[in-house]
C-alpha cells in the first residue's frame, strides 16, 4: 500500500469511531464534537485567507463560531442564526480594520464569509441531530456523503472521460459525478429498506439530490482553495489534509437536507 494511502486509512480508522460515537449518543457529546470541529474549521479558513497565527482577528472568528454552537445548544437554531450573523459582521469589520490598508484583493471580506461557511452548516447539523429522528437522519446523511465520495472516486478512476469542471477541479469527471449520485441513491434505497421506511422511493430520490449537493459543496471549496492558491486547507489530518478538506461534501449535504426539512415544516 502506498505511504500516502496508508496514512489516509490509518487516520480514518483512528478518527471515525469517536466521531461516530459522539454523533450516535447526541447531546452533549455531539455538541462538544461540533464545537471542536467548528473551531478547527474556522482556524483553517483564516489560515487559507492569509492569517499566519491566531491573533485577535482569528480570535474573533473562533469566538463567533463558538458562540453560534453554544447558542444553538442552549437556545435553538433561531438564536444561533443571529449569533452567526453578528459574528460574521464582527469578523468582516475586524478584518477590514486590520487588513484594509494593506490588502486590496478582497481577502478581508473572506474572513466574514468564513464564519457563515463554517457556522451555518455546523448549526444546521446540530439542529438535524436534535430532531426526534435525528439519530437515524444523521447516519443516513453521513452514509450518503461517504457513498458519493467513494462512488465518484471509483467510477471516475475507472471510466474517466470528460472533465466536469476542469478550471475548478481538474480531476473530477462527469462519469465520477454520476457514479457518486448512483452510489448515494443505492445507499438511500438500502437504508430505507433496512429501516422499514414508508417512502423508499422518496428517500432514494432525496439521496440523489443530497449527493448532488455534496458535490456542489466539494466544488465550492475547490474554488476557494484555488482562489487562495492552496492545495489543502491545512495538514492537520495525515493523508487527508485539513478538516475542511474532509467535510466539504458533508457541508453541502447538510445544508441541502436542513433546508429541505425546514421548508417541509413551514
Amino acid at each position: 500500500m502506498p505511504r500516502g494511502l496508508t496514512a489516509r486509512v490509518l487516520s480514518a480508522l483512528l478518527l471515525a469511531p469517536p466521531v461516530l460515537a459522539a454523533l450516535w449518543y447526541g447531546s452533549p457529546w455531539s455538541d462538544a464534537l461540533l464545537l471542536i470541529c467548528g473551531v478547527i474549521m474556522v482556524w483553517e479558513w483564516a489560515r487559507m485567507c492569509g492569517a499566519r497565527s491566531v491573533g485577535w482577528l482569528e480570535g474573533v472568528s473562533i469566538a463567533a463560531v463558538v458562540a453560534a454552537v453554544v447558542t444553538g445548544a442552549l437556545y435553538g437554531v433561531a438564536w444561533a442564526g443571529a449569533a452567526v450573523g453578528a459574528g460574521a459582521l464582527a469578523a468582516g469589520v475586524a478584518a477590514g480594520l486590520r487588513r484594509g490598508r494593506q490588502v486590496h484583493d478582497g481577502s478581508s471580506g473572506w474572513f466574514g464569509l468564513g464564519i457563515v461557511y463554517v457556522a451555518v452548516p455546523v448549526v444546521a447539523f446540530q439542529w438535524l441531530r436534535g430532531l426526534d429522528s435525528g439519530q437515524m437522519l444523521i447516519i443516513w446523511l453521513i452514509l450518503v456523503v461517504w457513498a458519493t465520495d467513494i462512488g465518484a472516486f471509483a467510477v471516475g478512476r475507472t471510466l474517466r472521460g470528460p472533465k466536469l469542471w476542469p478550471r475548478i477541479s481538474p480531476n473530477k469527471t462527469w462519469s465520477g459525478g454520476i457514479g457518486g449520485v448512483v452510489a448515494a441513491s443505492l445507499v438511500g434505497l438500502v437504508f430505507a429498506l433496512a429501516t422499514d421506511n414508508r417512502h423508499p422511493t422518496l428517500l432514494t430520490a432525496f439521496s440523489a439530490v443530497t449527493s448532488v449537493a455534496a458535490q456542489v459543496g466539494d466544488f465550492f471549496e475547490s474554488f476557494v482553495k484555488r482562489r487562495f492558491r492552496r492545495k489543502d486547507t491545512s495538514s492537520l489530518i495525515p493523508g487527508h489534509g485539513g478538516l475542511l478538506d474532509r467535510v466539504d461534501g458533508l457541508i453541502g449535504g447538510t445544508l441541502a437536507v436542513a433546508g429541505a426539512i425546514a421548508l417541509w415544516e413551514i
